[in-house]
């Protein structure tokens, strides 16, 4: 294989998904990555990925240092970059076991569909990219696990547009659900009670009726949480019997469109 980053095209992609759709049995087709007829070289020469990646997170980090000179517009939307980077990492996000044999998720967690936003999120490559992009070191909880794994949390705020993009709501959930000390989600966030994942884009929107949460700062919106997220805080205060009133930086308007929906 070379060691730079290609595209794979139509003819590539096809045949990448038969082979996980036939069970992802045998050898990859490792040969797709770089043979002309099913994958085409970058404008850019980029070197490709070739470390071992504990986290989805750390995949992330190294995929916006690698990509940041491509438009990122255009790139969001490159099936072909994806998928090549699927077939890439292969052994990573859809393991063997031992015995050879793998069991992979869904085909559209590997070969990216543009048709529905809730499934172009579930792409494991590309989605680690993207939230690193636009949250930073907020997305570490939302990528804590291994390259093989579609967590519940980032499946419940990714279904929502206004939710995954909310760049101070993604930080304000991050201080709060996020043991530092442990590096890894609190005891609950995961689960289906009061004040977990399910419930946040439920509460964000009723707090858009109010409140412009894309111009708060996270701190503004951890005090206007409902106290079913209390079981979390620990060192976080908030007014008691009331909430607090708007100031001056908290517009009222409607939810804004979702932005990356098609």
């Amino acid at each position: 294989m070379s060691a730079l980053i290609r595209r794979l095209n139509d003819r590539g992609r096809a045949a990448f998904r038969e082979w996980l759709e036939g069970g992802a049995a045998g050898p990859p087709p490792y040969a797709l990555l770089d043979d002309p007829t099913s994958s085409a070289s970058l404008p850019l020469s980029i070197p490709r990925p070739t470390e071992i990646y504990n986290r989805r997170y750390d995949l992330g980090i190294e995929l916006v240092d690698l990509l940041e000179d491509i438009d990122s517009a255009r790139l969001q939307i490159d099936a072909g970059i994806w998928d090549w980077f699927s077939l890439c990492l292969i052994d990573q996000i859809a393991p063997p076991n031992e015995h050879g044999r793998r069991k992979p998720l869904k085909v559209t967690h590997y070969c990216l569909d543009l048709e529905n936003y809730q499934r172009r999120n579930r792409h494991l490559v590309r989605t680690a990219w993207s939230l690193v992009r636009v949250h930073g070191i907020a997305a570490e909880y939302l990528l804590a696990g291994p390259l093989k794994e579609h967590s519940d949390v980032v499946e419940q705020l990714s279904a929502y547009q206004d939710v995954i993009t909310c760049k101070p709501l993604i930080a304000a959930i991050r201080s709060l659900i996020w043991d530092e000390e442990r590096a890894r989600l609190k005891r609950g966030f995961a689960g289906r009670r009061g004040g977990s994942a399910r419930r946040v884009p439920v509460v964000a929107k009723q707090l858009r009726l109010t409140y412009d949460l894309d111009s708060m700062q996270p701190q503004q919106i951890l005090l206007l949480l409902p106290r079913e997220f209390d079981r979390f805080r620990e060192q976080v205060s908030r007014p008691s019997g009331r909430r607090p009133t708007p100031d001056a930086n908290w517009s009222q308007r409607e939810p804004p469109p979702e932005p990356d929906a098609r």
